[in-house]
């Protein structure tokens, strides 16, 4: 199960690595950081994906909102839909096929995302970073509880992992908080 955590954990802050490099930072594009970034959110992201029917569905749907709402805003972004559908086929050629409870937890994820969108609009701001402070204590909290709890399903602690090191590296980026 350790495995899993990290790869998923890596996913989410590769994730967040890119979205500042390209928001925040300004890392130009050819630059070796975000270039770089892009290697590490295809790698990550793939590993975490082919572990999980559930997974895969979030994060396809999440990519189909994110470019239905624009906010999928580089090419990058738009394209890394790709990654599910090949996640999806791996997970087929397997022999595994999703699950109703699988396609029910990325229902809710999408709803969430429609939440997210609506409570912080904006790229930065104090609400937004004291609202993924908290979303990194319970992810953390989520995750401790799910360890010591083997019998769960394995995408609760995974997935509490890649919200914790996406919201981590979103809170350390602007450790001070936003700019007023």
């Amino acid at each position: 199960m350790w495995q899993e955590i990290i790869v998923s954990g890596a996913a989410g802050l590769a994730c967040k690595l890119y979205d500042n490099g390209v928001d925040i930072a300004g890392w130009p594009d050819g630059s070796w950081q975000l270039e770089g970034s892009k290697i590490l959110v295809v790698i990550f992201t793939t590993l975490f994906l082919i572990n999980n029917w559930s997974a895969t569905l979030i994060f396809a749907v999440y990519a189909i909102i994110c470019n239905l709402q624009k906010s999928a805003d580089t090419i990058f972004w738009q394209a890394a839909g790709i990654i599910p559908a090949i996640s999806a086929v791996c997970l087929a050629v397997a022999g595994t096929l999703p699950t109703l409870a699988d396609a029910g937890l990325a229902a809710v994820a999408g709803a969430l995302v429609y939440i997210e969108a609506a409570l912080y609009p904006e790229e930065m701001s104090w609400n937004k970073w004291i609202g993924r402070l908290a979303v990194i204590t319970g992810s953390l909290g989520i995750l401790l509880i799910a360890v010591k709890n083997p019998d769960w399903p394995v995408i609760i602690p995974m997935l509490a992992a890649w919200t914790a090191g996406y919201n981590l590296l979103s809170v350390l980026w602007t450790k001070s908080g936003p700019a007023d």
